[in-house]
């Protein structure tokens, strides 16, 4: 209270801790004291000349970086081990007084709740209610009943999952505890040598090729970069044990194949060439949390630390594309469908065991992991990189106006062949009640339609400059002096 006064008398300023608009909410504020990400590096390999000119490398290198980092909500709102049972009580009060109903049993059977949620097996509404409504009234996380602020500042009632302290709201702070591994066997083939062939007076050839694996208990895109780069304040997949869930980064590609290269000709010219090919990049598999409906942490949060649109149990991060592929997507979805969809989570387990709800009556409610739709027979898989850029330039020498000027006109080929390219689907495998409406109409779905229209939607397409690195075949001509 001290500190929201003095923070006021300055005038109000709603975008800082304390303040009247403002609570005591956070998001992207350092922990004291600071620390800084190190690695630890170990590599060891053998380097070879072959015939002269031509040089081989193996190496096998280990990288291990710590101190990454991470957001993490401290007070972790809406973590299932911290039920403000006083809270659920008056959401559960204020849920049977809106429905005139003078039980939780009375109210979710047919009927039993004017205005409620609740459909029937066709779909059509029985006005009974539903985890929808009964969350709508405070029985949920702070972060969802709340706006992530505490009840205080938000004006509303205590949630039933407020956090560690009720008083305050979502607490992201980013903390150094994260950590990532690189390992990596790498080999290079150089060559360098003059007249290597009838008409080439020089050339310079690189071939590089790397199997890897990048590691990091990072969400992809969930920072500034959209890339699941580590080093920008990103969040952890569980907020209790940021480092529980290690997986494939976004940025991981386990075979990588490059070369490049130049050659000058006997008449002037020079060629230059270069060419990537990565296998297909890493998604992380995750439950259907898009609806917006209230009672998430209910039907996705199965970790129980209060983050919602969880992992599919028994995956980790960038699992699809390396543990599941295309072909043994639906063998993952039938497991969970058979061994967790209408199960209860942490959070319904914690009403449970307060004595506050039955198992069946959660149930009833539909507040329980859901089913996920089954995919295509043959799902979208990530695709992997093409790339193939070569360039032309004729040095004319200009000695004669002045020494060491010349006029190089030349042209630059991106993706020479045309290959296509595409994007990834994202991750979230949508569930059997988004499968009947938007899953139709929204393509990011692992398991949605599978058609050439959506494949298409993900193609990459040129950017507003002339070059774009995996995009459709563009030619730029050039024309530079050299003095």
């Amino acid at each position: 209270a001290a500190y929201q006064a003095a923070s006021q008398t300055g005038g109000p300023n709603p975008s800082y801790i304390g303040s009247t608009g403002g609570g005591l909410n956070s998001l992207g504020m350092y922990a004291a004291p600071y620390q800084t990400p190190y690695a630890i590096q170990f590599n060891g390999g053998v380097q070879r000349e072959l015939p002269k000119g031509i040089v081989l490398s193996v190496d096998f290198i280990h990288s291990a970086t710590l101190k990454i980092p991470i957001q993490i909500d401290v007070n972790h709102v809406g973590a299932a081990r911290f039920l403000n049972k006083a809270g659920a009580q008056a959401a559960i009060a204020a849920t049977l007084a809106a429905c005139g109903a003078a039980s939780i049993n009375a109210a979710i059977v047919p009927g039993g709740c004017p205005g409620g949620s609740g459909v029937d097996a066709n779909g059509n509404p029985n006005a009974s209610a539903t985890i929808v409504d009964f969350a709508s009234n405070g029985l949920d996380s702070g972060n969802q009943f709340d706006g992530s602020f505490p009840a205080s500042s938000a004006h509303t009632a205590v949630s039933a999952f407020p956090g560690a302290n009720p008083n305050v709201g979502r607490g992201f702070f980013i903390l150094p505890v994260g950590r990532s591994g690189y390992d990596a066997l790498q080999i290079v083939f150089k060559q360098q040598a003059k007249h290597p062939v009838p008409g080439v007076m020089s050339s310079n050839v690189q071939v590089s090729y790397s199997l890897s694996r990048i590691i990091n208990p990072i969400q992809p895109g969930s920072n500034s970069a959209g890339s699941g780069d580590q080093f920008f304040s990103s969040y952890a997949w569980n907020n209790d044990n940021p480092n529980l869930f290690m997986g494939r980064s976004n940025l991981d590609h386990t075979n990588q194949l490059s070369f490049g290269g130049s050659m000058q000709l006997k008449y002037g010219l020079n060629a230059s060439l270069v060419g990537h090919f990565y296998s297909a990049g890493a998604t992380s598999l995750t439950l259907d949390s898009t609806s917006g409906a209230a009672g998430e942490i209910f039907r996705t949060d199965v970790d129980g630390d209060g983050t919602t649109g969880d992992l599919v149990p028994g995956t980790n991060p960038g699992a699809y594309m390396h543990e599941v592929k295309g072909a043994g997507l639906n063998k993952l979805i039938n497991n969970y469908n058979a061994t967790q969809a209408g199960t209860l989570t942490p959070a319904g387990k914690a009403l449970v065991a307060a004595g506050l709800f039955t198992q069946s009556q959660l149930v009833s409610m539909n507040a329980v992991q859901q089913a996920i739709a089954t995919a295509p027979t043959t799902p979208i898989n990530n695709g992997v990189f093409r790339g193939f850029d070569a360039s032309f330039t004729y040095p004319i020498k200009l000695s004669r106006v002045r020494e060491g000027l010349s006029l190089e006109p030349g042209v630059a080929l991106y993706n020479v062949s045309n290959m296509s390219n595409f994007g990834r689907l994202g991750g979230v495998l949508a569930n059997t009640s988004t499968a009947g409406g938007s899953v139709g109409a929204v393509s990011n779905f692992l398991n949605g339609p599978n058609d050439t229209s959506i494949h298409d939607g993900i193609r990459w397409q040129r950017g507003s400059g002339t070059f774009d690195q995996g995009a459709p075949r563009s030619t730029e001509f050039q024309l530079k002096v050299n003095f």
